[in-house]
């Protein structure tokens, strides 16, 4: 008939009967809630009077089921909690459902969240602070989480909203089956290390909206893209000195245009800058562009694998390309490296102009004066596209000891001014520019 040990609240027969009575019987110092084996109905939200509280279950036989419009947890200026060894849930789905977050940290830091299975809920795991306190330094890692809205998420808005989250970890987490985004930062979220994930069968992987210098690592993603929006597998937009390293992308579904494994792009007249997209692999079959970029300065993409297994290939591997801005000169590709990378095709391209090049890096259709300037393509190895590598409309350019085989044609240079193209081996056409002036060509 104990109740409560040595600071250790209990939940479970002959203790208490809600995990809320259990966790306010703690002191003002915290404590632990231990769940035993069974189901906890809740029908309002649990909250934490006081820090340094921890509830523990015994693992998926712990379940916590809510059939009610409510977070389950809600952590509110709160630190050092920690949720773990649980099942949470909500006994059924509802689309769009907003309130239904079933971990909801707001100005926390320092939590735990780990060793969780979350299912049904409209944000899994929901963060958010205030211009007075950060939600930072949570570690959210080993949960499996299906079935929801949103996996991970900050608030998602595509506007510069500040949501005030930053140096939180998300790790090693395993999320299925999302009606929309798997781990998403928005507004201003920042310094925030997303890594070794797994995610499967979302809208999209990870995305990241006006939220700088964060880290996105060694993640797998898996069968992104619906008819409501483009497949990506990540994506980062309006924000700038972020990392995508070492992920691996495959199945993304093209069934909208912009489809991208990784798609870096502006978001409500901001800009992306100093981007690095380096060592990733990419699987993609034909329908999507694999490296997707707009009007980038200072971006770096290098060595990355890039495989297209459908024949047709009918978008490029890596494609930058500058603004439809209507100002001439405005927002173009700027600084850019794209260095080692290596693109391999299933076929051998096609003079279709359906089969693309692999590597693209252009002005834009609706303004070629907002083409590259001062930007480096070397070190490339293209294989089986119609082009090997183009560039076009630029200004200060360097193509240098790229090797493109099994291609229609081998390096394109169009309209490039005071460039050099130099060092570069081709199979079939070699090496042909266009409309280019006062640069140094010196190719195989």
């Amino acid at each position: 008939n104990t109740k409560t040990l040595n600071n250790i609240a209990i939940v479970g027969p002959n203790a208490f009967a809600t995990i809320q009575d259990a966790v306010n019987s703690l002191p003002a110092t915290g404590g632990k809630v231990l769940l035993t084996a069974g189901t906890w109905t809740v029908t309002s939200q649990i909250s934490f009077p006081n820090d340094n509280i921890t509830i523990e279950g015994v693992g998926e036989s712990s379940i916590i089921e809510s059939s009610g419009n409510h977070s389950i947890f809600y952590l509110n200026s709160r630190d050092n909690i920690q949720v773990h060894n649980l099942s949470i849930r909500y006994s059924t789905y509802v689309s769009g459902n907003s309130s239904r977050n079933a971990i909801y940290l707001y100005r926390s830091a320092n939590a735990k969240i780990h060793n969780c299975h979350i299912e049904n809920a409209y944000r899994a795991v929901y963060l958010a602070g205030s211009s007075t306190k950060y939600t930072e330094n949570n570690s959210i890692y080993n949960n499996y989480i299906q079935n929801s809205y949103y996996g991970i998420t900050t608030g998602a808005g595509i506007t510069p909203t500040n949501y005030y989250v930053r140096k939180n970890m998300v790790h090693n987490n395993k999320i299925i089956n999302n009606e929309r985004y798997g781990i998403c930062f928005a507004g201003s979220s920042t310094s925030n290390n997303i890594s070794d994930n797994e995610i499967n069968d979302a809208v999209q992987g990870i995305v990241m909206f006006h939220s700088d210098s964060n880290i996105v690592s060694n993640n797998r993603i898996l069968n992104v893209g619906r008819s409501i929006s483009p497949g990506v597998g990540i994506g980062v937009q309006g924000a700038s000195n972020n990392f995508i390293t070492d992920n691996y992308i495959s199945g993304v579904i093209g069934t909208v245009s912009n489809a991208s494994a990784i798609r870096v792009i502006q978001q409500n007249g901001v800009w992306c800058s100093n981007t690095s997209i380096t060592g990733n692999q990419i699987h993609l079959d034909g329908t999507m562009t694999g490296i997707r970029v707009t009007a980038q300065i200072g971006a770096v993409i290098s060595n990355n694998y890039i495989k297209n297994t459908n024949a047709s290939h009918a978008y490029p591997a890596i494609m930058v390309y500058g603004s439809s801005s209507s100002t001439a000169g405005q927002y173009h590709p700027k600084n850019v490296v794209i260095a080692n990378n290596v693109v391999n095709a299933a076929t051998t391209g096609s003079s279709s102009s359906a089969n693309y090049s692999g590597i693209i890096l252009i002005g834009n259709q609706a303004n070629s004066d907002n083409g590259p300037r001062y930007s480096t393509v070397t070190g490339n190895s293209v294989s089986g596209y119609r082009r090997g590598i183009t560039v076009s409309d630029g200004d200060y350019m360097v193509v240098s000891n790229n090797t493109s085989f099994n291609n229609i044609e081998g390096i394109y240079v169009t309209n490039c001014t005071n460039s050099a193209i130099i060092g570069n081996v081709s199979g079939g056409v070699g090496t042909t520019t266009t409309g280019s002036t006062g640069q140094i060509s010196l190719n195989q």
